[in-house]
């Protein structure tokens, strides 16, 4: 999940920021919810648009998964997660294309 509008949409000098990053989910067997089975590289940062800015867009890719992703070393827990090239780690990590996406905008 990552924020392009940090500060505000009209200024993102320190986006995009990334709020979460996870692998290893999988659907389950009875359902098409995607369930956790390890953890997350960057915890979930809840978002968190700044007082009087305008509303924020989130977005979430989902990438299929190469079995050496858990090797990846790209981003880690002590990663900056400001200014964070999502194209640039999906290409370094192997992960191709996204295979899905949503967004959603919040205000504070």
């Amino acid at each position: 999940m990552a924020d392009p509008d940090v500060p505000t949409p009209q200024n993102p000098s320190f986006s995009p920021v990334r709020h979460w990053l996870a692998g290893n989910y999988f659907p389950t067997r009875t359902s098409n919810v995607l369930t956790p089975s390890g953890t997350a590289i960057t915890p979930y940062f809840q978002p968190t648009p700044g007082v009087g800015s305008p509303a924020h867009r989130y977005t979430y890719l989902l990438y299929k998964q190469p079995a050496n992703f858990n090797q990846q070393t790209i981003v880690t827990s002590q990663t900056s997660i400001v200014n964070w090239n999502v194209s640039q780690f999906a290409s370094r990590a192997g992960l191709g294309d996204p295979i899905a996406g949503t967004f959603m905008m919040t205000v504070m």
